[in-house]
């Protein structure tokens, strides 16, 4: 399962210069186990670009359910309409929608940068966070337990 990790090309390069940026809080949000996600932070040195990693083996939740997006913002403290969410699943955007997030669909990278752009980078009241002396989130891992059944859960 760890080989089929590959990066959307382009992609990372993108989420790097929005990070880079300073004015934005970059997190990630998925359905992943603990082993998993621990592999693709450190394989793709997550941890340079995201401030936050919101997955399902630490929330107890999954997506689409559309209460790990109101987790998200309970926690980072962000008003749903300063968050935008992208997602290439529609079950995934319809969600964060209707939990109050700008959301966008990709099929791939191009497809973001434009919405994602006229969206939330010209709007002043994006939260301006920077790396540099924020608090990372920490956050238990969850072991389910064996019979533990989850549709989109990988644990």
């Amino acid at each position: 399962m760890f080989e089929q990790s590959q990066e959307l090309p382009g992609s990372l390069d993108y989420v790097r210069s929005l990070a880079a940026a300073g004015r934005y809080r970059v997190s990630a949000l998925n359905n992943e186990s603990l082993e998993l996600n621990e592999y693709r932070i450190r394989r793709f040195h997550l941890d340079d670009v995201f401030l936050d990693f919101f997955s399902s083996c630490y929330l107890q939740m999954v997506k689409p359910d559309e209460d790990i997006y109101r987790a998200v913002l309970a926690i980072t403290r962000i008003r749903p309409e300063q968050a935008i969410f992208i997602d290439d699943r529609a079950v995934n955007v319809e969600s964060a929608l209707a939990a109050g997030y700008n959301a966008v669909r990709f099929p791939e990278l191009a497809a973001v940068a434009r919405p994602f752009g006229g969206l939330a980078l010209r709007r002043d009241s994006a939260p301006a966070i920077t790396r540099e002396g924020a608090p990372r989130r920490s956050l238990r891992p969850v072991r389910r337990p064996a019979n533990h059944t989850c549709s989109g859960c990988l644990l």
